[in-house]
């Protein structure tokens, strides 16, 4: 007959046995969770027989109704709980030529096989009397409206729940709810601001999660060891945390993945609150987050497990909270101070050391010299309230006599490459002309007496937004000097664009370029291109256009030895200051 040379097609599914206690600590979608087991080993276990609404792609497009109500409803049963996982088939899929080609069209590529593990997930529950059941899951999406279950072939592998899952699927469609409903479905609005290039829209947000105080929230997932994505609902909207006081390490920096680890298996996908502080120029927020239960910053909870050092001002000081845990933690030598001493009793630190490195995201907004510039901090917003407050300004006439800025005053003054009005330091008169540096980004210039204000009360609070800066470890030509020309226009290229730097503050030192009065501290940094990690410091020394310091101290041994080898190429070459051999001594470097 018809039939005489069919064969049936392969068998994409096969049993699968084991039954096995673990923990989730992921709900990916309605119907798929990860889960730990007992011996640490994550793995990812769609629910047997039953198929959730699709989720959205990464653009946020391609969802289906219905889908972000039954990844929360799983969320909220089952993260974080203890849970008992029967195994029960595996299934094949991809592989396979993708469909509806044209014939004789080139082929399209197919996609990855993968074989997916499916079984039941049981929550612990009470029966009608109270005794202790098994409660699955699977079926408490389907008698919600939130799941169907899959139709399957007589020779399919299924859940061994699949009767009880099908009358828990008709009672959903009786009684017409989730995606049973003839109701128009719910529509989910949100707004996102974590993604890159928000900033501006999270800036409008800011103030009302700045003003909501301690916010109930969802930690939708973990970037890092003390960076999240975080959903309010109450504002509808979703946006980044960076934990305020603490830095875990960076992917790729030793320490990095136990902190994003252990991040992710307590704070992944609970329900927490949060505290808005401030915000970088990049719409990250600032701020603390506190898990359900516990009254006490997380950020003390990384210190305390050696997850994540003190950043920032914030808890540096002795006695505080913040500092009394990372001590702690230096002093049963866990985490990030596993093998950490302390200095030598009566070790003299130079002045390019410091008893804490800090790590800072800043923007180069001048460039003084080769081995000097100022730089805004990403996460300041003082600058935004400076120019709301210099829109104020009296534009039409000048100072009155007797009112005029003197030397060493603060003021605001005109700007003349575009005509705008900024904060300033007069650093000399000459008759009508002021002598002045912007404050808030470093530059210099002179301007006539009629461009120059008074600053107003409101301005003179706010500290100077442009801080001082020197490339550590290294000498560089000065302005007057043979190469510092060069050397100035290369630091310019390296840091001028106002591209992101990460810089490691090594230590602090007196401006000694100007007067006492108004005198300010320098940070002596290690700076790196925070999206290359390119060096700044060795870079110069690579050119030729700076050497290294010879006074150096006894913690940055590996730093110097860099650098080191990096100035010994540069003088093999002969590049710029090395083009007739060894400069000479410096009894200053």
């Amino acid at each position: 007959g018809v039939w005489k040379n069919w064969t049936p097609p392969p068998k994409t599914s096969s049993a699968l046995k084991g039954e096995f206690k673990a923990r989730v600590v992921e709900v990916v979608s309605g119907d798929t969770v990860v889960v730990k087991d007992s011996e640490g080993q994550e793995r990812r276990v769609q629910l047997s027989s039953l198929r959730a609404p699709r989720q959205p792609n990464r653009e946020g497009s391609g969802g289906e109704p219905y889908a972000a109500e039954a990844k929360s409803f799983l969320r909220q049963r089952a993260i974080g709980k203890e849970v008992k996982v029967r195994m029960e088939y595996t299934r094949v899929v991809g592989g396979a030529k993708a469909a509806g080609q044209a014939e004789g069209a080139p082929a399209k590529p197919a996609a990855p096989e993968r074989t997916l593990e499916f079984g039941s997930v049981y929550l612990r529950g009470k029966d009608e009397k109270g005794k202790p059941k098994d409660v699955n899951v699977a079926e408490q999406l389907l008698v919600r409206g939130l799941a169907a279950c899959v139709k399957h072939r007589a020779e399919d592998d299924r859940s061994t729940h699949y009767d009880d899952m099908l009358e828990a699927e008709a009672k959903a469609l009786k009684d017409k709810k989730g995606i049973h409903s003839s109701k128009q479905p719910p529509v989910a609005r949100v707004n996102d601001v974590s993604q890159p290039g928000q900033a501006a829209r999270a800036k409008q947000f800011f103030p009302f999660l700045q003003r909501g105080g301690r916010m109930p929230c969802v930690v939708e997932y973990v970037l890092g060891g003390h960076r999240f994505k975080i959903h309010v609902p109450k504002e509808s909207v979703t946006f980044t945390l960076a934990l305020a006081g603490v830095r875990s390490p960076s992917k790729g920096e030793p320490g990095s993945e136990a902190a994003l680890a252990f991040s992710r298996e307590h704070c992944l996908q609970r329900d927490a609150e949060v505290t808005v502080e401030a915000m970088d120029q990049r719409g990250t927020m600032l701020g603390q987050l506190f898990l359900r239960n516990q009254q006490e910053e997380y950020a003390l909870t990384l210190a305390a497990r050696g997850l994540a050092s003190i950043f920032g001002a914030r808890g540096a000081q002795p006695g505080s909270a913040l500092h009394a845990a990372q001590e702690n933690a230096k002093a049963q030598k866990i985490g990030l101070w596993e093998g950490y001493e302390e200095p030598p009793a009566g070790a003299a630190a130079s002045e390019e050391e410091s008893r804490t490195s800090e790590v800072l995201e800043l923007r180069a907004s001048s460039v003084e010299y080769g081995g000097r510039f100022y730089a805004q901090r990403a996460a300041a917003t003082g600058l935004a309230q400076v120019t709301e407050t210099l829109g104020k300004v009296d534009r039409e006439t000048g100072p009155p006599d007797g009112s005029a800025p003197r030397a060493g005053d603060n003021c605001v003054a005109k700007f003349s490459g575009d005509g705008t009005w900024y904060r300033a330091r007069v650093l000399g008169i000459e008759g009508e002309k002021y002598s002045l540096q912007y404050i808030d980004f470093g530059n210099r210039e002179i301007v006539p007496r009629r461009d120059v204000r008074p600053m107003p009360t409101a301005l003179a609070a706010v500290p100077p937004q442009a801080e001082p800066c020197r490339l550590a470890f290294v000498k560089v030509p000065g302005k007057g000097d043979d190469f510092g020309q060069e050397a100035a226009e290369l630091l310019h290229q390296l840091v001028g664009g106002g591209q992101p730097l990460k810089c490691e503050v090594i230590g602090m030192e007196e401006d000694e370029t100007e007067g006492r009065r108004g005198r300010r501290k320098v940070m002596v940094v290690a700076a790196a291109d925070a999206e290359s990690g390119e060096s700044v410091n060795e870079m110069m020394v690579r050119e030729g256009l700076a050497r290294l310091s010879r006074r150096q101290g006894y913690r940055h041994a590996d730093r110097v030895t860099k650098l080191r080898e990096v100035q010994a190429e540069a003088q093999k070459q002969r590049l710029a200051m090395w083009e007739y051999g060894d400069v000479g001594s410096d009894d200053e470097s």
